[in-house]
């Protein structure tokens, strides 16, 4: 299990593997637990604290080549408490996703489960492995055209790597390496690509817009506008009318 401290703070004293510590945990704390782990508890006072916990199922999440070998998952022991904000960013954007009704797809939600993983990985070892090279032009042509053709729809990593031929880690990584972003970087961005088409061009409604690219609602595909700092949705299609917002 994984657990961060979002907001407020917690003052713990316990014991774990014979010895008595004390924390004072503030926001950004996360500790790690491991499989078996055993605390116990003298003292454990919450500071309006909220944290987010999430527990790594090694079946489901962690793939084999990141859960095997001497710095794999198997290895990874208990970490009480350390800072890593990358990590900590990763766990609470999962829960405001989940607590939003996880309108970004299973795409969004795999790239932060990797995400985690990687993050721990990274933390266990430090020569980190990466692979060599780029994903082949031909594989690289697959991916895209299968992105292309299924915008639509709710995208998920795992497919994209076995088009490619890759596992799902190793596909990640490679086609960063091959365009400069990561492959749900890639599909916001053909997302936004294609709906601006539309909205100049067709008649479409926003919301059968939105749809027809994938985007979960026309509030959705607002937001997504938003934070690439282009003009909204509506904007676009008045402008593309030959009319100035009023």
């Amino acid at each position: 299990m994984l657990v961060t401290i979002e907001t407020g703070g917690s003052l713990a004293r316990f014991c774990h593997r014979g010895r008595t510590g004390e924390w004072n945990l503030t926001a950004g704390s996360t500790g790690y637990f491991a499989s078996g782990t055993h605390l116990y508890a003298q003292q454990w006072q919450w500071s309006r604290a909220r944290r987010v916990e999430l527990t790594l199922d090694s079946a489901e999440l962690l793939w084999p080549e990141l859960a095997e070998g001497p710095h794999g998952a198997a290895h990874w022991s208990t970490d009480i408490e350390f800072h890593d904000d990358a990590l900590s960013a990763v766990m609470q954007r999962m829960a405001r996703e989940i607590a939003a009704g996880c309108p970004n797809g299973a795409l969004y939600a795999q790239s932060l489960s990797l995400g985690v993983v990687m993050h721990l990985r990274q933390r266990s070892t430090q020569t980190h492995q990466r692979e060599r090279g780029q994903l082949s032009t031909a594989s690289l042509d697959r991916v895209t055209d299968y992105i292309l053709a299924h915008l639509g729809e709710d995208l998920r990593l795992d497919d994209l790597a076995a088009i490619a031929g890759y596992s799902t880690p190793q596909f990640t990584r490679l086609f960063r390496r091959s365009t400069g972003c990561s492959p749900l970087q890639f599909v916001q961005q053909q997302r936004q690509i294609q709906a601006l088409a539309l909205l100049k061009q067709t008649g479409l409604s926003l919301a059968m817009v939105a749809e027809q690219v994938g985007y979960s609602s026309q509030s959705h595909m607002s937001v997504a506008f938003a934070r690439t700092g282009a003009p909204s949705p509506g904007m676009v299609r008045r402008e593309a009318r030959g009319r100035t917002p009023g």
